[in-house]
């Protein structure tokens, strides 16, 4: 069974890693399906897929990376997707949309702290004080 984990990894984050070996044994891979969100991104997406596979490196063939330009809630952000059996996502908001579209989706408790919003902000704020430094 293949699993979808479509992410953004901006920046990743230990959320991500506890999220993706907690699921590890319920599927043959996992393909990590990671948006490209361009100049604005914290973190340029190959480094953070780099980061990311450094960490889940150890459990060869069960993890893939693939990266797409388009949000999944942007026209047109479905085209071009992997073959797989279900999306896997805490993005209760993406699974409806998906599940709107005819793919079977499983929902994932996110981890509490380490959510990708609190780390942008968190990193913004960082970035905002050693400028004024």
């Amino acid at each position: 069974m293949i699993a979808l984990f479509p992410c953004k990894l901006d920046p990743p984050h230990l959320g991500h890693v506890v999220t993706l070996l907690d699921i590890k044994d319920d599927y043959d891979t996992i393909i990590l399906d990671v948006l490209d969100g361009g100049p604005e991104r914290l973190i340029p997406t190959e480094e953070a897929i780099s980061l990311v596979h450094r960490v889940l490196r150890h459990f060869p063939g069960k993890y893939e990376y693939r990266v797409h330009k388009k949000s999944y809630a942007s026209t047109g952000g479905f085209c071009d997707l992997p073959n797989f059996d279900v999306v896997v996502s805490g993005n209760q908001a993406l699974l409806d949309n998906m599940r709107e579209q005819g793919y079977k989706t499983r929902y994932v408790e996110r981890v509490p702290v380490y959510r990708g919003e609190f780390m942008r902000e968190a990193y913004r704020h960082g970035l905002e004080y050693e400028m004024q430094k």
